[in-house]
């Protein structure tokens, strides 16, 4: 009897698993036909020199709360001379194409099944196939997943007095580190040579990579870190462990300092009850070697763009993950009183899109942050 049962129970299970195959694979295919349309091109409102050694990729969502962030972006490489090449997978809204329309050099908009990098491999087949481009030695990669302040120019031109071919703000961990997707700037021998070729030439949707959509990162890096480049990031543990020893040598430690340190010290993750980070309680009575240790320790275990991001920001006006707060990294409203380098105008969309990704986060799963703060800091700002 119980025989029975379990034959009929594992027809049943082999019955749904192929019902979900053919789902699948009926999906990819349209998704593909979708994927081989027409792009919609229109040019920008910046004027084009005659030829570019700089080109930027800006992979863009069609989203109006990261506009007054894009525009920081796409100004500050415009400032360092970066042809700008603005691409979207969706059809963007009409105030935020507008918005984008007029501080970059041209637009794609081009449906794609992985929006990151399927939108990078399409602005890349783009460049090669523009002869005025063909010059570059410099290739930039960004996308609108931060909150980048206007300080992003400053940080674009001393990225690119770096010797390294392979620069990016963020490294990931564990190791090996590997650069984060987000920003990146490659020199000639990385975009020119066969790994990174080879990465773009075979990297087709198919049925039986449909569980690879989401490896685009570790997949580049992967390549590359094979072809023996190896990455440089912007703001690396070392040079923060240093500049915090510095700071903790003086007799006087700005308030915010100590607020954004001890929040960083305090930073942990415990998915069970969503609790948020408490503050590391006498963080500055610690020995200012352990407190080092303590930050390299962080980075290690987490990814640094998390862990380290509000600590960042506050000692070099860093760009911040719009995601910060979502995953049991931060509190909105401490995020908000403490975050450095953005006028009233960008806390306020700041604050509305902290709302709104929220909202998406506890749809998802993910810890929901406490609307509360979002609300206090909102009234705030008002005031």
């Amino acid at each position: 009897m119980l025989l029975q049962a379990l034959k009929q129970f594992l027809l049943i299970l082999l019955k749904l698993s192929r019902h979900a195959y053919q789902f699948a694979h009926t999906r990819v295919l349209r998704l593909q036909k979708r994927h081989q349309t027409r792009s919609h091109e229109q040019k920008g409102g910046l004027a084009v020199r005659f030829s570019a050694r700089r080109v930027a990729i800006v992979v863009l969502s069609s989203d109006n709360h990261a506009a007054p962030f894009i525009v920081n972006l796409m100004n500050g490489l415009a400032e360092n001379g970066f042809f700008i090449l603005a691409v979207a997978a969706r059809k963007l809204p009409p105030d935020l194409k507008n918005s984008v329309l007029s501080h970059c050099h041209h637009v794609i908009e081009k449906f794609s099944i992985r929006p990151d990098f399927g939108s990078i491999k399409t602005g890349w087949e783009w460049i090669k196939k523009n002869d005025a481009l063909q010059g570059i030695d410099k290739l930039a990669i960004a996308n609108d997943s931060l909150y980048y302040p206007k300080r992003i120019s400053s940080t674009i031109g001393q990225m690119l007095a770096l010797k390294g071919d392979w620069l990016s703000l963020f490294e990931s961990s564990p190791l090996p580190a590997h650069p984060q997707s987000f920003f990146q700037i490659l020199r000639a021998p990385v975009f020119k040579a066969d790994a990174f070729e080879e990465f773009w030439h075979n990297d087709a949707i198919t049925t039986a990579r449909l569980h690879e959509i989401v490896t685009g990162e570790t997949g580049l890096a992967s390549a590359l870190l094979k072809a023996g480049f190896a990455s440089q990031a912007y703001y690396h543990v070392a040079r923060v462990q240093a500049d915090i020893l510095a700071a903790l040598e003086n007799e006087s430690i700005p308030a915010g300092l100590q607020d954004a340190l001890s929040l960083t010290l305090g930073f942990e993750r415990n998915s069970k009850n969503g609790r948020l980070p408490p503050r590391a309680q006498g963080a500055l009575t610690l020995p200012v070697s352990e407190v080092a240790r303590r930050i390299g320790k962080l980075a290690e275990g987490n990814n640094p763009a998390h862990a380290l991001g509000l600590l960042c920001n506050y000692l070099y006006q860093a760009p911040v993950k719009r995601d910060i707060c979502s995953y049991n990294a931060l509190d909105a409203h401490d995020l908000l009183a403490l975050v450095q380098g953005f006028s009233v105008t960008e806390k306020k969309a700041m604050t509305a899109d902290l709302a709104r990704l929220s909202i998406a986060a506890n749809i998802a799963g993910i810890r929901k942050l406490p609307q509360r703060f979002v609300r206090t800091a909102q009234r705030k700002q008002d005031s």
